[in-house]
């Protein structure tokens, strides 16, 4: 399993890929531990190839822009959450990227370029 793992507040979400067996396992772990309360299975779906690359779980520190975005995304019942996948992904390659300094020209997306907020959007 690889991933990453993001504290905010009082919540803990794991963006997490791997071998489904080992994916249902941790669920299920996490589910029993006394220390976690409301596990939510918020998207589960197979993907084309690998994102995190190492077998492990990063651990980003989030913007204040960014912690909005989240807490806006997860808190809209409208949402369908088609975009956390993408924004779990950037923060782990910008993670990866403060870690070993880079990848490269053209692999990295500038540090602003993920929506810092979701005030442009329009609910319904």
């Amino acid at each position: 399993m690889a991933g990453v793992i993001l504290c905010d507040a009082n919540r803990v979400m794991y963006g997490l890929e791997g071998i489904g067996q080992y994916l249902d396992r941790f669920t299920q772990m996490l589910e029993d531990s006394p220390c976690e309360v409301d596990v939510q299975l918020l998207l589960r779906r197979p993907i084309a190839q690998r994102t995190y690359r190492a077998p492990a779980l990063l651990a980003p520190t989030l913007a204040k822009e960014e912690r909005t975005w989240l807490r806006e995304e997860l808190d809209d019942t409208a949402s369908d959450l088609t975009t956390l996948p993408t924004f779990l992904t950037w923060l782990a390659l910008r993670q990866a990227e403060t870690i070993v300094g880079g990848y490269g020209d053209g692999l990295m997306a500038p540090a602003d370029s993920f929506p810092s907020t979701r005030s442009h959007t329009t609910r319904h």
